[in-house]
């Protein structure tokens, strides 16, 4: 109350004087709004913006001024828009070109979503300020929200035309280049990335960078690789130019120069070895052929990498694991064995050895291996598992292999309870082949004991019991618990569906059946046995005959013909 009175004397004091002087009243008026303008502007110190909007309006009740307008249209800005409007269209009509004002505004009304009126304000205002450089990317802010992508377009050219300033310049290119695009002017949005770059006559590797991606990212694959192409300066030595390199080379089928420029990553110095996998394991698993497999011309940029750490594991394996992606077995045997002699304490190395022998069927190589192995390190259930492989598969002769895995249920630790289940699992599968199902499921069940998640224990276990007609709702949990572990292993799809049709649930049964043949890599003349059942089962005898007229192609019996022949008579 105290500073009111003091204003209000000071008001009625320089008017007296006014008076008595005979100065002008409009003179006197803007004497005395300038005294309230500056009471108003202490009156804020404490944020008494109530006192200061009161003070600022009688001053301006008094002289209207640009400065009193704009401040009470700042003071009501968070609570009250409808008077900032209004205060702000008021200091834009008392100077129409001040480009404080009309910025504010044109911000207030964006924040708010109301691009038309923003759009209207901001052509209205660099039509009289047209060097008022920030309103013309918010004009073009405006037109594009607001659906008039011309108009954006034009604001934003007048925008590059008028500013200096990199970073402002990048941000406008950016908004016009979406503009562009989106408008499907592919040539004059590409050409205005690439002329940007070419214009910076100091870009770097980075910047480079940046303007391929902005072109890959929006699709622009051969725009991108012309201007990575034009500065193979920059590129070199680089390793993220040279990996966006190679991806625009091969997704512009370019595959011999991808190749040069991968064996420049492998050969490169400046790389460590876990840089160059990283490339290449990414770029050449981004190009693999319609079996899914490597691309043999890539083979050579694994082969320089290993010559290049000749004495890194990591290195050789990660070539093994390239030539395993390809077919071609003979660089694979090549590169095993100059493995086995560079790492020959490596068990892992031998062990792949054998699995290479044993795709190759040649079982005693991968014997004599296994023995190796076994009197170097009896503790591994691997190298037991593999005899026992050999025994059944090659010799025919299972009870070998129980002794072979009984052994190793000795040496293996019982600590290694993930190995042992693996070895219980293989001994229960042998024992049911031998005819001994109750030894064989004591087996089943010791292995799911030590690895209850086991998916093919669970699935091998419900089949042999369903087959031996046991215990149909536990085989029926373990088969769909193994479903849930493998959803798309075509055996355990299988199995499922068989125990679903035992239980009658022909539906479902024919539902996860389709699944399996669908997952299956090859013909099982097993699944179109058991999809034949079911369809049986639901009386679809035309379609039963087609799938088991499959399964005798594939493996002729004399009970499937004499099923066949009597399913045709019933017809």
């Amino acid at each position: 109350m105290k500073q009111k009175r003091i204003i209000l004397l000071c008001v009625c004091w320089l008017l007296t004087l006014s008076a008595q002087a005979g100065s002008p009243p409009a003179e006197t008026s803007a004497r005395v709004s300038r005294l309230i303008e500056d009471a108003a502007v202490r009156a804020q110190l404490p944020s008494g913006r109530a006192e200061a909007f009161r003070l600022y309006r009688l001053s301006y009740d008094l002289k209207p001024t640009l400065t009193a307008a704009r401040e009470m249209a700042l003071l009501v800005q968070s609570y009250d828009g409808e008077q900032f409007v209004y205060w702000m269209n008021e200091a834009l009509r008392l100077d129409p070109a001040n480009n404080e004002c009309a910025n504010l505004l044109a911000e207030y009304y964006l924040s708010r979503g109301s691009f038309t009126a923003a759009a209207e304000l901001l052509e209205h205002h660099v039509a009289l300020s047209p060097d008022d450089v920030p309103a013309y990317i918010r004009l073009a802010y405006a037109h594009a929200n607001g659906g008039n992508l011309e108009k954006a377009t034009v604001a934003l050219e007048q925008f590059l035309k008028r500013n200096t300033d990199a970073d402002k310049r990048a941000a406008a290119e950016d908004l016009l280049f979406r503009i562009l695009t989106e408008q499907g002017k592919r040539t004059e949005a590409a050409k205005l990335i690439m002329e940007s770059f070419r214009k910076q006559k100091s870009a770097g590797p980075q910047t480079l960078l940046h303007t391929a991606n902005r072109l890959l990212t929006a699709g622009y694959y051969r725009e991108a690789l012309a201007i990575v192409s034009e500065h193979p300066d920059l590129v070199k030595g680089d390793l993220a130019l040279m990996n966006l390199n190679t991806s625009l080379l091969i997704m512009n089928g370019k595959r011999d120069e991808a190749q040069q420029m991968l064996m420049g990553i492998a050969t490169n110095k400046g790389f460590t070895e876990v840089e160059a996998m990283a490339s290449i394991a990414r770029l050449i698993a981004s190009d693999r052929d319609e079996k899914g497999q490597i691309r043999k011309c890539y083979l050579p940029v694994g082969a320089a990498l290993t010559k290049r750490f000749p004495q890194s594991f990591a290195v050789s394996s990660f070539y093994f694991e390239i030539l395993t992606l390809t077919d071609d077995s003979v660089a694979l045997g090549q590169h095993l064995a100059t493995m086995a002699r560079s790492f020959p304490d490596s068990t892992n190395v031998r062990l792949n050895l054998v699995q290479y022998e044993f795709n190759r069927k040649n079982y005693n190589a991968a014997d004599s291996l296994l023995h190796a192995i076994i009197e170097t390190d009896p503790t591994l259930a691997t190298p037991y598992l593999f005899q026992s492989m050999i025994e059944q598969t090659v010799r025919q002769n299972n009870k070998a292999g129980i002794q072979i895995l009984d052994k190793g249920l000795l040496r293996v630790p019982q600590t290694d309870s993930t190995e042992r289940a693996s070895l219980y699992l293989a001994k229960g599968d042998l024992l049911y082949a031998d005819g001994e199902a109750d030894k064989a499921f004591a087996c089943y069940d010791a292995s799911l004991q030590m690895n209850p998640n086991n998916a093919l224990a669970l699935n091998n276990y419900a089949y042999y019991l369903s087959l031996t007609g046991r215990d149909g709702e536990r085989a029926l949990a373990m088969a769909q618990k193994a479903v849930l572990l493998e959803p798309d292993d075509a055996n355990i799809l299988d199995t499922y569906a068989y125990l679903l049709y035992l239980k009658g649930d022909y539906l479902m049964a024919a539902a996860y059946m389709r699944k399996a043949l669908n997952a299956a890599e090859s013909e099982k003349a097993t699944f179109y046995d058991h999809y034949a059942d079911i369809l049986i089962a639901e009386e679809h005898i035309k379609e039963a005959l087609e799938y088991l007229r499959k399964a005798e192609q594939l493996e002729p019996s004399d009970e499937r013909k004499q099923q066949i022949q009597k399913l045709e008579k019933s017809l």
